[in-house]
């Protein structure tokens, strides 16, 4: 890639054939900002290691690629902070975010427009792309409609409900297309949803500093009450007694 651009979006979107979490980085530019997300919510102490860690790569190798110190604008995991943080803050050395959301960092565009690499050969890039998108198609043929649809509300949740006809979109299909190959696969899309945030609320009510009311709406509740039924649903319990039970 010739750009620091170009590289970074590349390296998102051929991230799973070096490294196979088993979801996709995404890419999002916003005004003056680029923002690196990793749509998961790991539950388990090796989950969340593994979480930090690739958010922790993914920065490194864009220090490296274009031979700039990154300063992170924003570092977000969707997990509570560890009992020491000091190696992070000294890693990323930006504001880091706890139980907020989709884990990921975004910085300042001005880094990736200085980043242009001189050395850049076409040729031998279109050459490896090609390679590349070969290798990502022959991995998608074994990957199910549920676990791309789950990365992709991963990260829509932010935004609010997630309707099957963005998702679809997203996807480069038809909503009737998207429901009948869900229901192939023995699901729904309302159900992948609530697995989706079902995860996610055990993970963001496990850190304290976080308000049941802030849980709610990074999951896409529109108010309290809604979530509170959802999780009753799912658990057997509400938020807050889950909440009690944790700490304890």
């Amino acid at each position: 890639a010739a750009t620091g651009v170009e590289a970074i979006t590349r390296a998102a979107r051929y991230a799973r054939v070096a490294f196979d979490y088993g979801v996709d980085w995404q890419v999002f530019e916003e005004d003056d900002v680029i923002r690196i997300s990793f749509p998961t919510s790991p539950t388990t102490l090796a989950e969340r290691i593994a979480t930090e860690v690739g958010v922790a790569a993914f920065l490194h190798y864009f220090r490296t690629m274009g031979r700039q110190d990154v300063v992170p604008s924003d570092v977000v995991f969707s997990h509570a902070a560890p009992a020491d943080t000091r190696a992070h803050k000294a890693f990323f050395r930006g504001p880091i975010r706890w139980g907020a959301g989709v884990p990921g960092f975004a910085f300042d565009a001005a880094y990736a427009e200085r980043s242009v690499l001189p050395k850049a050969d076409r040729s031998m890039n279109q050459f490896f792309e090609r390679y590349a998108d070969d290798l990502l198609e022959q991995m998608q043929r074994g990957t199910t409609a549920r676990a791309r649809v789950r990365a992709i509300v991963e990260v829509e949740l932010a935004n609010g409900d997630p309707s099957s006809g963005q998702v679809a979109k997203r996807l480069a299909m038809s909503e009737r297309s998207l429901r009948r190959t869900l229901r192939e696969e023995g699901t729904t899309f309302r159900e992948v949803v609530d697995e989706v945030r079902h995860g996610r609320a055990l993970s963001l009510l496990r850190a304290p500093q976080m308000s049941v009311a802030q849980v709610a709406y990074l999951l896409g509740f529109s108010d309290v009450s809604t979530f509170s039924r959802a999780f009753k649903r799912w658990t057997g319990t509400s938020p807050r007694a889950f909440r009690r039970s944790e700490v304890q």
